[in-house]
C-alpha cells in the first residue's frame, strides 16, 4: 500500500499514523446515488455540536468524492476517521494511513465485505455498521436474487447510533496511535 501511496501522493505522503490534533472525521455521503445515507448531514451536525466545540475534532462531509486521483487520495490520506456507506468511493481506502478508523455502513440484508481488506492492508481499523436486526452475511446469501434492490435503497443509520459509537471510535484511534510501531516494531 505504501508504494501506491508514495507514487500518487509523492511529497504529500506521510508515513505512519497521524499523531496530531484535531482529529479529522470524514463523512462521505453518496448524495443522489444508491446507498445514499439519509442522515449524513444530521450526523455531521450532531458530531460537531458534541465533539467539535473544543477544536480537537473537525467533522467534514463530502458528497460523492470526485476529481483527480490525487485529490481523492489526499482526502482519504488526511482523514483519521471515515464514515461512509458501502460503495465504489471506498476504493480510495488504499490511501488511508495506519490507525485510520473506517466505519462502512451497509443496507439491510446486503453485505459485501471486501473493502475491509484495504483497511487492514493499510493497518487501519475496520468497523461494519449494519441494521440492528440483520445478519448481513446470512441475509445477503439468502436474498441474492434481491441484491440489486437491496443495495439501491437509502441508508438509515441514525445520527444517534454514530454519536453513541463515536467514543469507541476515538478510543480505537488513540490506542492504535499509541501502540503503533510500524516498521520499527518488526
Amino acid at each position: 500500500m505504501e508504494i501506491l501511496q508514495r507514487a500518487v501522493l509523492t511529497t504529500e505522503f506521510h508515513h505512519g499514523p497521524s499523531n496530531t490534533l484535531p482529529i479529522r472525521v470524514l463523512i462521505i455521503d453518496r448524495a443522489k446515488k444508491s446507498r445514499h445515507w439519509l442522515y449524513a448531514a444530521e450526523t455531521e451536525t450532531q458530531l460537531k455540536a458534541i465533539w467539535g466545540n473544543d477544536g480537537e475534532v473537525i467533522v467534514k462531509i463530502v458528497s460523492n468524492p470526485g476529481g483527480t486521483l490525487l485529490k481523492q487520495a489526499r482526502l482519504f490520506h488526511s482523514a483519521d476517521i471515515i464514515i461512509s456507506s458501502h460503495g465504489a468511493q471506498l476504493t480510495n481506502l488504499a490511501f488511508i494511513r495506519p490507525c485510520t478508523v473506517v466505519v462502512e455502513i451497509f443496507p439491510y440484508a446486503y453485505y459485501m465485505g471486501f473493502f475491509q481488506t484495504l483497511v487492514l492492508a493499510a493497518e487501519g481499523i475496520a468497523f461494519d455498521a449494519n441494521p440492528f436486526d440483520s445478519s448481513p452475511r446470512v441475509d445477503t446469501q439468502r436474498n441474492s436474487n434481491e441484491k440489486h434492490m437491496r443495495r439501491s435503497v437509502g441508508l438509515q443509520a441514525s445520527p444517534a447510533s454514530v454519536v453513541h459509537a463515536f467514543p469507541r471510535l476515538l478510543l480505537e484511534l488513540m490506542t492504535c496511535r499509541r501502540n503503533w510501531k510500524g516498521e520499527e516494531g518488526l
